[in-house]
C-alpha cells in the first residue's frame, strides 16, 4: 500500500470513531429511542466539553434573534460551528424571562424545559451527526486525535463549562 492509501484509511478509521463518539454522546442524552427526535438546541451546548478532543474543532454559539424588553421576553438563535467557519443552523429557543435567561447564560448552563416547547425550528441529533462528520471528512484540518478523549476520561476531574457569556452575541456582531 502507498501512503495516500494509508491515509485515507487512517481517515475512514478516524472518521468512523468520531461518528461513533457522538452517537454515544447523543445517547447518553436521552436518545436512546431514536435519532429523529427533535433536539432542544441548547442540550448540545457542552459538546466541545463533554468529548474534549472537540475543545478547538465545535462550538455551539448562540445569538439574539429576537429582544423584548417590554414584555421580558426573547428568542436566542443556535450555531454550530465546524473548524470555525462550517456553521449549521440548530435551532431558536424562546425565554420569559430575561432575568432568568442572563442568570443562566452566565452560569454557562441552560435549563431545558420538561416538554422542550420552548424551542422552534429545530434539528434532529442525526443531522447534526451527519453534519460534523461529513465538514471533519472533507478537510485535512479534520482529523481528531481521540486519545485526548481518552486521558480526559481517566482523570477524575470533571470539567464544567466555560462561562456562555463571551460567546453570547447579537445579530449586529456585538458582544452583549
Amino acid at each position: 500500500m502507498d501512503s495516500y492509501d494509508i491515509d485515507r484509511l487512517k481517515s475512514r478509521a478516524n472518521l468512523e470513531a468520531v461518528k461513533r463518539v457522538l452517537i454515544k454522546y447523543f445517547y447518553d442524552k436521552g436518545f436512546n429511542e431514536s435519532f429523529d427526535r427533535q433536539l432542544y438546541p441548547a442540550i448540545i451546548q457542552d459538546l466541545s466539553f463533554a468529548i474534549p478532543a472537540f475543545g478547538n474543532k465545535i462550538e455551539v454559539v448562540p445569538h439574539i434573534e429576537e429582544l423584548d424588553q417590554s414584555s421580558d421576553k426573547a428568542v436566542l438563535g443556535w450555531n454550530l460551528f465546524v473548524l470555525g467557519n462550517q456553521r449549521m443552523y440548530l435551532g431558536d429557543t424562546h425565554h420569559h424571562s430575561l432575568g432568568r435567561l442572563a442568570e443562566e447564560l452566565k452560569a454557562g448552563q441552560m435549563v431545558i424545559p420538561e416538554n422542550c416547547a420552548g424551542a422552534m425550528r429545530t434539528t434532529t441529533p442525526r443531522r447534526v451527526v451527519n453534519f460534523i462528520t461529513r465538514v471533519l471528512e472533507n478537510k485535512k484540518s479534520g482529523f481528531i486525535d481521540l486519545s485526548i478523549a481518552s486521558v480526559a476520561q481517566d482523570q477524575a476531574t470533571p470539567s464544567k463549562p466555560m462561562s456562555m457569556s463571551n460567546q453570547f452575541y447579537s445579530r449586529s456582531g456585538y458582544g452583549t
